[in-house]
């Protein structure tokens, strides 16, 4: 992450041992929001909160995925929209809030916390997105378009959609030392 991590706006004024809310921090990397929630109230019950975009100042987009990097579930939002989150006792959860450039949106590596600090760069050639890599993992994105071809390395590698996420795709590279160029091939 960019900075060191900071409560969330809703946050700061309240204790979070007394009151039923999870404490939020949040922070960027590369553009994208990071959340964290815990669960830190003295009772062993749940508690409920609210995680959107608006909790990462200065996020720029009007649509973006929310991915919870320990589950992979993820929802497509607007900007001043918020999903519905619990935690149960001494629960914790990461969220990243990316946004939505194109159809096809690179969220990472799903093997690290952080799924956006693994790449390096992004940029669009006709019909196809290509990504770089830092290294070798399971990269996820996400599209409303099954993709018509993924390359690694100039290889054509076998796109797996995430059963509970229909609009999560992964590949895995996990094999390869190093840099990685992704090449996406959109069907149209």
């Amino acid at each position: 992450c960019e900075q060191p991590g900071v409560p969330t706006e809703d946050c700061l004024f309240i204790d979070p041992i007394k009151i039923k809310a999870p404490l939020k921090i949040w922070n960027t990397c590369k553009g994208t929001g990071v959340v964290a929630a815990f669960h830190l109230h003295e009772e062993s019950e749940s508690v409920h909160g609210f995680i959107g975009p608006s909790d990462v100042p200065n996020l720029d987009g009007e649509r973006f995925v929310i991915l919870d990097v320990m589950t992979r579930r993820q929802w497509t939002v607007n900007k001043d929209d918020r999903i519905s989150i619990e935690l149960a006792e001494n629960g914790v959860s990461l969220y990243l809030i990316i946004p939505i450039q194109d159809s096809v949106t690179p969220v990472g590596l799903l093997n690290k916390l952080i799924c956006q600090d693994g790449i390096v760069n992004v940029w669009n050639n006709e019909n196809s997105l290509k990504i770089i890599i830092k290294e070798g993992g399971v990269f996820g994105w996400v599209s409303e378009n099954e993709p018509k071809r993924v390359t690694v390395n100039g290889k054509d590698v076998m796109i797996l959609q995430d059963p509970a996420n229909e609009e999560l795709y992964t590949i895995n590279c996990s094999n390869i030392q190093g840099e990685v160029l992704i090449e996406i091939e959109e069907a149209h």
